[in-house]
């Protein structure tokens, strides 16, 4: 038996470190003639640098790879709360079995965009939800866009914050 989610618009939660996405600026291009370094940026504001990164040793494809790793770090955070989320509805049966496909599926694309950021990978795109078969009142078939995902992610992470309050008072 599933336990039920309560309808949520809630906003995304805030987060203690700067929201992405991070860019690398500065030479970070090994054929340059120029030593290697720069450093991480956000948008908005443009060009606001995060941190300076220095390479003090290492060959250059490994100097280039951490960069891109560090750059890649709010991305590979926003798949793991999506991840956590998918794995405390599972646990807990929370929703649809519908809700947890999407939650799924979600957390899988956030996944394969931030490995792509961190190793250069192909980006996957655009997420597009599982097709979901829709018959009545007319038969469609419908899929979830990132926004809605989003939100059963939050709305997932509520009801466990909410749990946790709650077995802490009852202490």
């Amino acid at each position: 038996m599933s336990a039920p989610l309560p309808p949520t618009a809630a906003a995304p939660r805030e987060v203690p470190w700067t929201k992405g996405p991070w860019f690398l600026e500065g030479n970070w291009d090994a054929e340059k003639d120029e030593a290697l370094g720069g450093w991480i940026s956000c948008f908005p504001p443009a060009g606001v640098a995060l941190f300076e990164l220095i390479p003090v040793t290492g060959k250059d494809e490994h100097i280039i790879a951490n960069a891109k790793l560090l750059a890649a770090a709010p991305q590979m955070a926003e798949a793991l709360r999506a991840h956590h989320a998918w794995s405390y509805a599972e646990d807990k049966f929370l929703g649809t079995f519908d809700m947890r496909t999407v939650l799924c599926s979600y957390a899988q694309h956030l996944t394969a965009r931030a490995l792509a950021a961190a190793d250069g990978s192909a980006d996957p795109g655009d997420f597009s939800g599982p097709p979901r078969l829709v018959v009545w009142p007319t038969c469609e078939i419908q899929r979830e866009d990132a926004e809605a995902a989003q939100a059963l992610v939050e709305a997932v992470l509520d009801h466990q914050r909410a749990a946790l309050l709650s077995a802490g008072a009852g202490r």
